[in-house]
């Protein structure tokens, strides 16, 4: 999977959505090519457009999004600067108590069980994605990490049984999205395929037809 590419495409997406009263879909696109463009180290880039959406989704009184949009630059300022991670984290669950009666939402687990994590928080850190993977255990390439960072909690925590379990998911869920991958590439080549041959019929028959014209 080429990050790059998941970039570029919400970037497409971001200008399609813009002006058009579609905010939801707009923030979600913003929030997607923000966490893109960190995971292909372009940081600077990342955060400004996080912020954008941040003041969007305020301007909108989006709550959920904002909150959403808020734990991705949190992610990345964490890994930027792991020994701020307790402001961070302080600053993240004062945003939940004032928008959502300190409720933190489900989809936020993933990024509070990785600060606990860098903190060596092992229980914690724990908990967090336990509680996420109960809730969502679909193959996603998020689940896949999580499966890798809670096979290195368990070594953390001296409990290499269960780290190997979590290794042997991690491992479990890359081969299932490699095999994905693969089945949806083989699907667009053969759509490809057909969608040329049928091009191709087309044009035959039109030439014949104008050979039949031509020739009466």
């Amino acid at each position: 999977f080429c990050f790059s590419d998941a970039a570029t495409a919400y970037s497409e997406a971001v200008d399609a959505f813009k002006n058009t009263g579609q905010t939801f879909y707009l923030l979600y696109a913003m929030r997607r090519k923000g966490v893109s463009l960190s995971l292909i180290d372009k940081k600077p880039e990342a955060l400004a457009c996080l912020s954008e959406a941040k003041e969007i989704a305020i301007q909108a009184n989006d709550v959920k999004s904002l909150l959403e949009i808020i734990t991705s630059i949190y992610g990345i300022q964490i890994r930027n600067n792991q020994t701020d991670i307790p402001i961070y984290k302080q600053d993240l669950f004062n945003l939940y108590k004032k928008y959502t009666k300190s409720i933190i939402p489900l989809n936020c687990y993933p990024i509070i069980g990785y600060s606990y994590y860098l903190e060596k928080n092992v229980d914690s850190a724990r908990w967090y994605y336990k509680h996420y993977i109960l809730q969502h255990p679909n193959i996603t390439n998020l689940n896949v990490g999580i499966f890798s960072i809670m096979s290195q909690i368990e070594n953390l925590a001296n409990n290499h049984q269960k780290a190997l379990e979590y290794k042997q998911l991690y491992i479990q869920y890359s081969d299932s999205i490699h095999t994905i991958l693969q089945q949806n590439q083989a699907s667009e080549l053969k759509e490809k395929y057909e969608a040329d041959y049928l091009q191709k019929e087309y044009t035959t028959l039109q030439l014949i037809r104008k050979y039949e014209i031509a020739s009466f």
